[in-house]
C-alpha cells in the first residue's frame, strides 16, 4: 500500500477487500475472522494517518493499539525499530549520573520524581538509601556524586 493514502481510498480499499474476501469464501459471513480483522485494523490505522495528518510515528499508531504488522504494511517508511525500549537499571544508570551532575544542590521530592521519570514510590524507594542521594528532611534531598566523595576520601587518608 501506499504511506499517503486518502481517508476516502482507505474506505474504498477496505470495502473491495471485504467484497473480495466475500466472494473468496462463499459470502460476508463465511469470511474468516481474522481476515476480517486484518482488513478492519488496516481501515481504522488509515483512520489515525488521516487524523493526525503528516505528523504520524510508530508509537502514535501503538498508542492506538494498530498492531505492529499493520504498521509495516500501511507506513513503509516508518522505522519499526526505531527506538528501543530503556531498561529500568539504564533508568536508574541515568537517574544517578544526573544526581552527579547536580552535585550539593538540594531538591524536593516532587523535583526528583519529575527528573528520575519514575512513579512517586518507586523514586521515593530507589533514593531511600542510595549513596548519591543524602536526605536532609522529609521531602527535601541533596545530591551527592557519590564516586567523587570516594576519591577525595582516599586522598585525605
Amino acid at each position: 500500500m501506499l504511506d499517503n493514502m486518502t481517508p476516502q481510498e482507505a474506505e474504498a480499499e477496505y470495502k473491495d477487500t471485504l467484497r473480495r474476501l466475500a466472494q473468496e469464501h462463499g459470502g460476508y459471513s463465511a469470511i474468516p475472522a481474522e481476515l476480517w480483522r486484518e482488513a478492519s485494523e488496516v481501515s481504522r490505522a488509515w483512520a489515525v494517518v488521516a487524523k493526525y495528518e503528516g505528523q504520524v510515528t510508530k508509537e502514535l499508531l501503538s498508542r492506538y493499539m494498530i498492531p505492529l504488522s499493520i504498521i509495516a504494511r500501511i507506513m513503509p517508511t516508518i522505522q519499526m525499530d526505531e527506538a528501543r525500549k530503556v531498561s529500568r537499571a539504564d533508568q536508574y544508570k541515568a537517574f544517578e549520573k544526573w544526581a552527579c551532575e547536580h552535585d550539593r544542590e538540594q531538591f524536593t521530592t516532587d523535583q526528583l520524581v519529575e527528573a528520575s521519570g519514575f512513579g512517586y514510590q518507586t523514586t521515593l524507594k530507589f533514593i531511600d538509601g542510595n549513596p548519591y542521594f543524602h536526605k536532609i528532611k522529609k521531602g527535601l534531598y541533596e545530591c551527592r556524586d557519590y564516586n567523587s566523595d570516594r576519591e577525595q576520601a582516599k586522598k585525605s587518608k
